[in-house]
């Protein structure tokens, strides 16, 4: 057999699942055209069985729209999460009252101390 020379290129393979939900289900067997984000997780080098190399690159969905949609590449709104900092009170504001329905609090009382 005559060696062929090595192309440098890769089989993507796609994991994950859509944080989109879809309405319309596709039926078992139709086909469909998507627009996706993924980010490269690993790369994977396999022998091949006759001959040479096949490289892999594991991509995980990001997110997926129905179609070919330019909106893939809008940024997504910036959510808060559990570790941010709380917005800092303006320094110039009006300080806190403490509503008048709330009364002073004394600390726990217990009937042993009698």
């Amino acid at each position: 057999m005559n060696a062929q020379p090595l192309i440098d290129s890769a089989r993507l393979k796609f994991s994950g699942i859509s944080s989109e939900d879809f309405e319309d289900i596709p039926d078992i067997g139709e086909t469909r055209t998507f627009t996706i984000t993924a980010q490269c997780t690993k790369h994977i080098e396999e022998q091949m069985a006759n001959e040479g190399t096949r490289k892999i690159a594991n991509m995980k969905i990001e997110k997926i729209l129905i179609g070919v949609d330019k909106r893939i590449n809008e940024e997504a709104p910036v959510e808060p999460n559990l570790f941010d900092s709380p917005v800092e009170p303006d320094p110039e504001g009006d300080e806190d009252e403490t509503p008048s329905n709330v009364a002073a609090f004394t600390g726990p009382e217990f009937s042993a101390d009698e």
